[in-house]
């Protein structure tokens, strides 16, 4: 399901969850020129449900029903940021 995103919606997902968290997204490409990026953000359990909750809604116009909850945790996983 990730492959199905575009760099466009991949870029408003991790805004949103940066949005959540209060940190300032500049780009997509101006994470990836640290490849240790996320360890420079944090959120809270409260924030990361939020976001997942978001998610969720986003993400059911990408993939099936029966998939979504794995979809999310798989993008948590590769995206999210790190709970304080």
């Amino acid at each position: 399901m990730i492959n199905r995103l575009t760099e466009q919606n991949l870029e408003e997902c991790i805004k949103h969850m940066f949005d959540i968290a209060w940190h300032s997204f500049i780009s997509l490409d101006e994470l990836n020129k640290d490849k240790e990026w996320f360890t420079n953000y944090t959120y809270t359990q409260e924030q990361e449900n939020e976001f997942k909750e978001w998610l969720r809604q986003y993400l059911k116009d990408f993939v099936p029903k029966t998939r979504l909850e794995k979809e999310v945790g798989y993008f948590i996983l590769n995206w999210g940021l790190k709970i304080k």
